[in-house]
């Protein structure tokens, strides 16, 4: 009877998890509370900037895990670097709508904000899937 040593168990491996996308999802709802809050002049626009750049934080660390994570999904990988790509356009469009009051730049920036809460909901739902289906094959 032979004997294999037994392999150390990886606490620090990266996996990419529906969960990442979902306290995005979760964050960017907030978001838009704060921002009919702002645009509704009941709330300081500061809590709606500080909570944008959480966001953005929590959306960078999710594509590096995302990248870095064995194994993944290239859907993920996409989905997180669409997500910075939109948000790193939302910012410098916050700001300038923060400067002037204009009908178009308001609606790009909701727009926009509405692309990011989709590719976060899809992201989770493709994780989310993959997550069930490596459940089934193990």
């Amino acid at each position: 009877m032979s004997r294999e040593p037994v392999k150390p168990i990886e606490m620090n491996r990266l996996r990419i998890r529906a969960r990442w996308f979902q306290i995005t999802g979760i964050l960017i709802v907030f978001q838009f509370l704060l921002g009919g809050l702002v645009s509704n002049n009941v709330i300081n626009p500061l809590y709606h900037i500080v909570l944008g750049f959480v966001v953005l934080a929590i959306v960078l660390a999710t594509m590096v895990v995302a990248i870095f994570s064995k194994p993944s999904l290239r859907s993920l990988k996409l989905g997180s670097v669409l997500l910075v790509v939109l948000l790193v356009l939302q910012v410098p469009l916050g700001f300038a709508l923060l400067d002037s009051d204009t009908p178009l730049l308001s609606f790009v920036h909701i727009a926009n904000a509405i692309a990011i809460l989709l590719t976060a909901f899809v992201s989770y739902f493709v994780a989310r899937g993959w997550e069930k289906k490596s459940v089934l094959k193990v």
